[in-house]
């Protein structure tokens, strides 16, 4: 698939990817970094443009939720980090 046919796919889904990323994280800026990251990993996967709408949909929420979720625990880890540290 040529680029630009890539770009509006993920054009298309990129406000359901902020706001799965925001629901679960409740901060801007974190939202925004598990956003970018589910993003640039649809980026390069080839079978994710294989499939149809439906299956996109789902496999874009699976993949917002699992950064979303990896950026959640790593950031939870460091705020016990320096409450430990104080």
């Amino acid at each position: 698939m040529d680029a630009s046919s890539k770009i509006g796919i993920l054009k298309a889904l990129e406000v359901e990817c902020y706001s799965i990323c925001y629901y679960v994280l409740q901060q801007e800026t974190l939202a925004t970094q598990a956003s970018k990251e589910t993003m640039q990993e649809l980026w390069s996967s080839e079978s994710f443009y294989l499939q149809d709408a439906d299956h996109r949909l789902k496999a874009l929420k699976q993949l917002a939720l699992r950064r979303s979720m990896g950026i959640y625990r790593t950031h939870l880890a460091e705020r016990i980090q320096v409450l430990v540290a104080n």
